[in-house]
């Protein structure tokens, strides 16, 4: 796996490979989101089947970055195996 910067921190590729491979460092995973927004910044619940995993608060200028960040990988991404489906917004039943 290698990583795409364009847009973030530059951290060297060491330091990214030792916290990827590293099994105490924290890892989730996410299959939906909730993202909301405060006076001062931006956060993100990452949620797995309904249960939320942590808390991910940025500053408007980070989650800008992400968020062009996001949008270049999954460019990269969609140019090698077509286009990715959004999931649909849940139903009244599933809310």
């Amino acid at each position: 796996m290698e990583p795409n910067q364009e847009g973030a921190i530059f951290i060297p590729a060491a330091n990214i490979q030792q916290a990827m491979s590293n099994p105490n460092f924290p890892k989730h995973y996410a299959n939906g989101f909730v993202i909301g927004r405060a006076e001062n910044d931006i956060f993100i619940l990452p949620v797995n089947n309904s249960i939320p995993s942590f808390v991910l608060n940025l500053s408007f200028s980070s989650a800008k970055k992400l968020y062009e960040a996001l949008k270049v990988n999954i460019e990269e991404i969609e140019s090698r195996i077509g286009e990715i489906k959004s999931m649909p917004p849940p139903t009244k039943s599933q809310k």
